[in-house]
């Protein structure tokens, strides 16, 4: 959270147009600091990155190359991103679901730092482009894990597509695969992605049990000594709250009293969940010779608490359901999946003492464009800010220009200074593509 109060919400407003995301440099180092530090006690190398794809702005990429945390791409969006931010392809992890023939070629033609392999299929489209460019790259094999994450798994939304299975034996298929290709592919790591807002280290310790079965493999059929293990990201923050099945129940049963059920969010600690994944690894690979280097790439737990959005009020209204604020921030800008599984701090810039029981939606004209429903708040009136904290993960990458432009993106910097770091979109922005063909 980064504090808005309301002269910085009146003059930034006032400057750069409301709403805007507001980011944190100090927060964002913070997050990086308190990483490393908790892998101290790991007895390999460990390397930290970023999964550009939970907010991919140049802004915020500049500060994690600052810092020098790796970015892993999942696109050619993110890939551009980072390399406008002052990346080198030699500094890139390519791990998307889906790469394109033309981001391939350019991954091996710049020397990309490791490529994550998702399927065999994409292990031959690899090979043939190699082979024309007679170049050698390095790659990892991404293996699968099945799961599902509360409220978002009624909705089928799981991880098993992601990587190579082991049960079905296409992660071994695609260990063969490669090894029997040295002349081109250099198998430098394995990769699992556990899941997301994990909030234990069970998952992490079940990923490692499988990436360590085939850094087994590998070593036994292929003398292949894997030299970089990747566990990951999906780290959860204290600050939000992600929805289980019985917390959505629960709060439903709230809300039909008008009531909010509020979550106990401060017993989470993901520092000592990094710690035993530490001590875990050094357990793991004990017996090996050396033990390999780890990477982690965290989106939500680098970025995640250290951006809010400041909204204003545009419109108040009294229904026959309560209170309404009207804000000029809706869930074209707060993403509307996010916003029914996960709970934020939601408070007001007035500085007035009253409190009113407020319902806050945004300007668009659907029915589900609702923020938030019976949250107490200061009273207040048209022009007040509203603020939502916590929303660094995922909200701007996944904003959109329906009915109104995207917002603009302002940084306070390690000096406490402000800086745009993305204007606010304008509508010719918006029909630039349509209006110039």
């Amino acid at each position: 959270m980064t504090n808005i109060n309301k002269n910085t919400a009146d003059l930034l407003s006032k400057k750069f147009g409301s709403p805007f995301f507001l980011a944190d440099e100090n927060k964002i180092k913070i997050n990086i600091e308190k990483f490393r530090k908790s892998f101290s006690s790991y007895k390999g190398k460990f390397s930290l990155g970023y999964s550009v794809k939970t907010n991919p702005l140049i802004g915020i990429l500049k500060i994690m190359k600052k810092y020098d945390v790796v970015a892993e791409c999942a696109s050619e969006i993110d890939i551009e991103s980072s390399t406008s931010s002052g990346y080198d392809q030699k500094e890139l992890v390519y791990a998307g679901l889906y790469k394109s023939k033309n981001s391939l070629e350019s991954a091996v033609k710049n020397g990309i730092k490791i490529i994550n392999i998702e399927s065999l299929q994409e292990a031959k489209n690899i090979y043939e482009i190699l082979k024309e460019y007679k170049k050698k790259i390095k790659v990892g094999i991404r293996i699968s894990y099945p799961s599902s994450t509360g409220i978002k798994s009624l909705l089928g939304v799981t991880y098993d597509r992601f990587g190579n299975s082991q049960k079905t034996g296409d992660a071994y298929r695609l260990a063969d695969y490669l090894a029997e290709r040295q002349d081109s592919f250099e198998l430098l790591g394995l990769h699992c992605h556990p899941g997301s807002n994990i909030k234990n280290s069970k998952k992490y310790k079940i990923s490692i049990d499988k990436l360590k079965k085939l850094y087994d493999y590998l070593k036994l059929n292929h003398n292949i000594t894997i030299k970089l293990i990747n566990i990951g990201g999906g780290i959860g923050v204290k600050e939000v709250h992600f929805f289980s099945l019985v917390d959505y129940v629960i709060s439903s049963f709230f809300k039909i009293f008008g009531k909010t059920y509020e979550f106990d969010k401060e017993k989470f600690d993901y520092t000592k969940i990094l710690r035993e994944i530490s001590i875990y690894l050094n357990d793991k690979f004990s017996k090996e010779k050396e033990y390999p280097e780890i990477m982690m790439e965290p989106g939500r737990a680098l970025i995640g608490n250290a951006i809010d959005i400041c909204s204003s009020v545009v419109v108040k209204k009294k229904t026959e359901s309560g209170d309404w604020l009207i804000t000029d921030a809706g869930t074209n800008i707060l993403s509307i999946l996010t916003l029914l599984t996960e709970q934020h701090k939601i408070y007001s810039t007035s500085e007035s003492s009253k409190k009113i029981k407020y319902s806050i939606a945004g300007p668009l004209l659907y029915s589900s464009d609702i923020i938030a429903r019976n949250v107490k708040l200061n009273e207040s009136q048209i022009d007040d800010h509203i603020v939502i904290s916590d929303v660094g993960a995922y909200f701007g990458s996944q904003s959109s220009s329906f009915l109104f432009p995207r917002c603009a993106n302002i940084l306070r910097t390690s000096n406490n200074e402000f800086k745009l770091i993305e204007r606010k979109e304008s509508i010719d922005d918006v029909l630039f593509r349509s209006k110039n063909i």
